[in-house]
């Protein structure tokens, strides 16, 4: 019953992390214009590049919901964000962005490699018992490690910008809410926990779960928020970013444990 408890969960983190990559190659072909200018000069034809990539990311979306060579995808897909993490999203430093949103950007970025990289991990899955359809993962230990990794450094950055920003995160709190910035600490010392656990595979099931309760309280109370306002769409993008990091925590959760001794069926075969 447990087996299958986290199977479930498993499924579900791996449907809303392909659903988190559909939108982003939505989104590459909604924002051609925009995105362009964001291209470094020396990649010529940048829209062309920009198509490409939206290319990828519906075909990532693909691969990972129907189980289509996910080991091969996720290693394609952390390719291409990691050129685009050295020769675009970096150049925010330079002054094209402020350093918090440079630093979001990265962390959208590393939430998408992590969950890519989780699910490439268990790329070679088959199915046995046709009345159960029980699985068998043949997981890729390194791969999932990667994964996990930089989901924690998207919840020690967020942590850590939490705490540089109390007063203009608490602005986003809705109106009147008691101890606004007490939240905007107790959230960012939060993520910082829930970082260092994926780091060090301690408590990964307590942290998953919690991250999962706090983002979807932040979801509601903050980027749904911003539907009807002028910054409707940078709120839609942070909520699929929330989405796949939900998916990403749900992987999590079912592959990982309460406490610090690993359960028995968690054993790799």
């Amino acid at each position: 019953m447990k087996s299958n408890t986290n199977n479930i969960y498993y499924n579900i983190g791996k449907f809303l992390i392909s659903i988190a990559f559909f939108y982003k190659a939505i989104e590459f072909f909604s924002c051609v214009p925009s995105l362009s200018r964001e291209v470094p000069s020396y990649f010529y034809t940048p829209a062309f590049w920009i198509i490409i990539l939206g290319i990828v990311w519906a075909a990532a979306g693909i691969s990972f919901l129907f189980n289509i060579a996910r080991r091969l995808m996720a290693l394609l897909v952390m390719s291409c964000i990691i050129i685009i993490l050295i020769t675009s999203t970096a150049r925010g430093f330079e002054g094209v962005h402020d350093i918090s949103s440079t630093l979001l950007k990265f962390t959208g970025w590393f939430c998408l490699m992590g969950s890519a990289l989780m699910l490439g991990s268990y790329g070679n899955e088959r199915y046995y018992t046709p009345d159960t359809h029980e699985e068998i993962f043949t997981k890729k230990r390194g791969m999932f490690t990667a994964g996990r990794f930089f989901i924690g450094v998207f919840f020690i950055i967020a942590g850590i910008l939490h705490l540089c920003n109390v007063s203009s995160d608490a602005a986003y709190c809705l109106p009147g809410f008691p101890a606004a910035k007490f939240w905007v600490i107790f959230t960012g010392i939060c993520w910082i926990a829930c970082g260092i656990a994926f780091w060090f595979n301690l408590l990964n099931k307590l942290a998953a779960w919690g991250a999962i309760i706090l983002i979807t309280i932040i979801t509601i109370m903050i980027n749904l928020r911003g539907i009807n306002y002028m910054n409707a769409w940078q709120d839609i993008t942070q909520l699929f970013s929330n989405v796949a990091l939900i998916g990403a925590c749900l992987v999590l959760a079912s592959r990982g444990y309460w406490w610090f001794e690993k359960p028995k069926e968690y054993v790799e075969r």
